[in-house]
């Protein structure tokens, strides 16, 4: 007995959308954070917060405890403003005249390219100068672990895919991670 087979579905990463005056509009989404970063974002902020406030509200009024709402408020609206931020839509609209954001029309006679680049790779980490030994080693170890480690992620969600237009860059999505980033380059660059 044959096993019947399931078509796969097919998922660009954005959401595509036929007009009717022949033209096909993008809706391509920034990939967030992720839940580890989103984490450690919080975990971070939630940490400066405690420090910041515990020294700040002691000499503003020394009887009260009413500081402790806003060290949990300010690092959970700073984490969840980050990540709509870094999810907000991008749209584009393609034609045979060219690509279009927002009411900005872009030639395909004036593009010279479009790419995809990451704004983290080429950053490099700061190292401090180890100093007394192997105690200090080890903290930096620590430090430049956590460091990559911080680095790798944000990294993973921080690629852009651009076009060149003369001599400007114009970024069209942004905040995307590598197979969404390499899903529309695809779109934008192969003939459909």
């Amino acid at each position: 007995m044959a096993a019947k087979l399931k078509t796969a579905r097919l998922d660009q990463g954005f959401e595509i959308e036929p007009q009717d005056e022949g033209s096909t509009k993008l809706t391509v989404r920034g990939s967030g954070l992720g839940v580890a970063l989103l984490l450690a974002v919080f975990v971070w902020l939630l940490l400066m917060s405690v420090g910041i406030w515990s020294l700040i509200m002691p000499m503003i009024n020394p009887q009260t405890e009413a500081w402790l709402l806003p060290v949990i408020l300010l690092p959970v609206a700073i984490t969840a403003g980050w990540q709509m931020f870094r999810r907000r839509p991008f749209v584009l609209t393609i034609s045979d005249e060219g690509i279009r954001k927002g009411s900005t029309l872009y030639p395909i006679s004036q593009i010279s390219e479009v790419f995809v680049d990451n704004a983290r790779e080429g950053d490099t980490v700061a190292s401090g100068v180890v100093v007394g030994g192997a105690v200090a080693m080890a903290t930096q170890s620590a430090t430049m672990s956590a460091n990559r480690w911080w680095r790798r992620r944000l990294a993973a969600v921080s690629y852009r895919v651009n076009l060149r237009h003369g001599r400007k860059v114009v970024r069209l999505a942004s905040a995307l991670d590598e197979d969404k980033a390499t899903a529309l380059f695809n779109y934008l660059t192969h003939p459909r």
